[in-house]
């Protein structure tokens, strides 16, 4: 079995509501994942438009 993770945090500096802009960047992220292969996790980073990477 394999799994690929995106995660966010939430933060009350964004312009959107931050539930929208929080699950936008997870699926960004997990889908970033995904393109990187199996057993992979990235977190969204909400200072930056790249994503931190890591293995899982």
């Amino acid at each position: 079995m394999t799994i690929s993770a995106g995660v966010a945090a939430m933060s009350k500096d964004l312009a959107v509501d931050p539930r929208t802009g929080m699950l936008l960047a997870a699926d960004r992220a997990l889908y970033a994942a995904k393109t990187m292969g199996r057993n992979r996790a990235l977190a969204a980073d909400a200072r930056s438009p790249k994503n931190k990477r890591g293995a899982a």
